[in-house]
């Protein structure tokens, strides 16, 4: 696929797309590359790791599992990478899958005189993923996912 053969160079693609969105943030085109990225890893890890590797599977608790079963069980491992498939899907398909709102908003300059150099940031960006109404707690990741 494109010189790209094999999960390790999959995942340096994930990271040189990871450190482009981490560069910068507010870049949709950047923020797309690493979700969908992030999301098909696994089909990556799948088949050249653990597809043909019983003994592995067995291991981890997948001995019966495919790789949607592989996806299902990392998504348990990692609030984080069960974000990646509505998200992938959702900027696939043009809109958000299952109701999963996805906004982005952008604020200008502050004023650091009126709010102190505290509130003005540095100019860092947050990422923040909103859990739902049910949700106990909003999950902030400082400057990166």
């Amino acid at each position: 696929m494109l010189g790209i053969t094999n999960p390790l160079e999959f995942y340096q693609k994930l990271v040189q797309d990871f450190d482009d969105f981490c560069e910068n943030p507010g870049s949709a085109r950047h923020a797309m590359n690493f979700v969908i990225t992030a999301h098909h890893m696994s089909d990556w890890v799948w088949v050249g790791f653990l597809n043909k590797d019983r003994a592995k599977r067995k291991q981890l608790g997948l001995d019966d599992k495919n790789v949607h079963g592989f996806r299902e069980w990392l998504y348990s491992q990692s609030i984080w990478l069960a974000q990646m498939q509505p998200l992938a899907n959702g900027s696939k398909h043009f809109q958000p899958a299952s109701g999963l709102q996805i906004r982005m908003h952008e604020v200008g300059p502050l004023n650091t005189f009126a709010f102190g150099e505290a509130a003005y940031n540095e100019g860092y960006s947050y990422f923040a993923v909103d859990m739902g109404m049910h949700s106990s707690e909003y999950r902030p990741c400082y400057n990166a996912l």
